[in-house]
């Protein structure tokens, strides 16, 4: 009979199946014990230590290593992505690249709230140029 080792242990069922089918394509059998207990009742994860992803013996070092690439390949897209969101492109003023977020409290909207006793912030989203000084808003294409 097959040994099977616990190489990792999930909160919830679909994380541990993001994981099991990239181990799977990798040609690694893979077991996930407690996931159908938890998909019944996903309050159950902390009580019995979650999904518990399994594989044979004599595949837990390859599967560790094919996680610890995965986990590289996955920060390093979302690091791709953050950097991708938080860009912008040039000043639609002066062409520079020194543009960044500001947010800005509506000036007369403040004053109100103020006055009411209310305090909310409302902001609103622009784009600063540290060149020639304007504020200006960028449309996305679809919105």
């Amino acid at each position: 009979m097959a040994e099977f080792i616990t190489i990792k242990s999930f909160e919830y069922p679909h994380e541990a199946q993001i994981i099991k089918n990239k181990l799977e394509t990798e040609g690694i059998f893979v077991f996930l014990k407690d996931e159908y207990t938890i998909q019944t009742d996903n309050f159950l994860s902390n009580a019995i230590g979650g999904v518990k992803l399994q594989v044979m013996k004599e595949d837990v070092i390859t599967s560790k290593e094919i996680l610890a690439l995965f986990k590289q390949e996955y920060q390093s897209t979302l690091q791709e992505i953050t950097l991708a969101k938080d860009t912008i492109v040039n000043c639609p003023n002066c062409n520079s690249i020194e543009v960044r977020k500001s947010d800005k409290m509506k000036g007369f909207v403040g004053v109100i709230l103020l006055f009411f006793g209310i305090p909310l912030p409302v902001y609103k989203k622009e784009y600063h140029c540290f060149d020639c000084y304007r504020d200006f808003k960028v449309r996305i294409k679809g919105n």
